[in-house]
């Protein structure tokens, strides 16, 4: 099962489990991940029209996720005939191989694709853009020395950053010149220094 981290981050679902990892590796279940990990409660039937799957498709993968604890259902709203579902954390973490070597290339692939994607649609949207947001968005790569300890406290440092700055907002409830930043932080230690 997925597990709880440690209690000095209590919003923080780590992913330990081989099987979680196997019932990541869908399109379809990133997806879900992606919109409820935003902040959003949606229905099965919300989440199938963004996927392209038919509701009981879609409650069907919403099913297999809330099995490891990474989705639940939210409150009913309005007549309480179709449940919502939300995150079971803030922040969902992978930590180490995450079971088989092709179920761990698999879920990274997935979101390195989708990262691609938010990186090729805003560099289509920002010759159209003005102002501020004109020259925003930012793709780094790089390599730096770090012992094990100052590995664990960069990730850390970043983290808290991003709690920091947009931690406590949600899609109701933010600044109304804030947009939805996607984020992806990836640190690989490397096995050569060739």
């Amino acid at each position: 099962m997925a597990r709880q981290a440690k209690d000095d981050d209590p919003e923080l679902l780590e992913l330990t489990d081989p099987l979680a990892f196997r019932a990541l590796a869908h399109p379809a279940r990133t997806a879900v991940i992606d919109e409820l990990y935003g902040g959003r409660q949606r229905t099965a039937s919300e989440l199938a029209k963004r996927t392209g799957l038919t509701p009981s498709a879609m409650s069907y993968h919403l099913r297999a996720l809330e099995k490891w604890g990474i989705v639940r259902r939210a409150e009913p709203v309005a007549d309480g005939r179709e449940r919502p579902w939300k995150r079971s954390a803030k922040r969902l973490s992978f930590k180490g191989s995450g079971g088989s070597d092709s179920t761990s290339d698999a879920v990274t692939a997935l979101y390195l694709d989708q990262l691609r994607r938010d990186f090729a649609a805003w560099r289509t949207q920002v010759r159209r853009e003005k102002g501020e947001w004109a020259e925003l968005g930012n793709l780094s790569r790089g390599r730096v020395y770090l012992t094990a300890t100052e590995l664990q406290r960069l990730d850390q440092l970043v983290l808290d950053a991003v709690d920091e700055l947009g931690g406590k907002r949600t899609p109701d409830d933010h600044p109304d010149d804030a947009r939805s930043v996607s984020f992806f932080w990836a640190t690989a230690p490397l096995v050569s220094d060739d």
